[in-house]
Parts: structure tokens; C-alpha cells; sequence
């Protein structure tokens, strides 16, 4: 899942897409531009995997994105063209707390 940027909407639509009662762990890297990522251009992780379920505050992570991205762009002195991306590519999987 690509996310544009750190857009509220898709982290709102990409939350209520998750099954209840479930939790997952999320990573993400962001691109400059989608095409580039397409042709196997290299992205950037921008922090440490974070634990949420479908309750989750879409705020919270939408501005958690938005500071990572700052960060990513200062730090590397990156630029990037508004009308390909950026974005930042969503990789999730559902974990399981309850112990058996």
C-alpha cells in the first residue's frame, strides 16, 4: 500500500480497512517518486516498526509520518517532484498477543 505522503484520509481508510480486535505491526519507507520506486529505486526507512489495531489514532500516526518525513528530507537533503510523490510505501502484517 502506498500512502501519498502522509495523508490523513489514507491513514483514516487504510484503519478502518483492518479487522477488529486484531493488531498489526507497520512499517514505512518512504519514496521520492512512485515511478522511480516502480523501477526498483532505493527508499528510506523512516523509523522503527510501531504496533496499532484498527482503534488507533489516525491523527497520532499521520503526524508521526508527517515529522519522520521532515527529518528523512533535512537529513538527506532530498527533493522531490509534488506531481510523481512523494510517498510513503506501507508494509504491515497482524501479529498475535493472546498466548495459547
Amino acid at each position: 500500500m502506498i500512502f501519498n505522503f502522509c495523508d490523513f484520509k489514507d491513514v483514516q481508510d487504510f484503519l478502518d480497512n483492518l479487522d477488529h480486535d486484531k493488531a498489526y505491526v507497520l512499517t514505512f519507507d518512504l519514496i521520492t517518486d512512485k515511478s522511480g520506486y516502480e523501477l526498483g529505486n532505493p527508499s528510506i526507512i523512516l523509523g522503527s516498526p510501531i504496533l496499532i489495531s484498527k482503534n488507533s489514532n489516525p491523527w497520532l500516526i499521520s503526524n508521526y509520518l508527517s515529522e519522520r518525513i521532515k527529518l528523512a528530507t533535512w537529513s538527506y537533503g532530498l527533493e522531490y517532484d509534488m506531481k510523481d510523490g512523494p510517498g510513503v510505501i506501507v508494509k504491515y502484517r497482524e501479529i498475535n498477543l493472546y498466548f495459547k
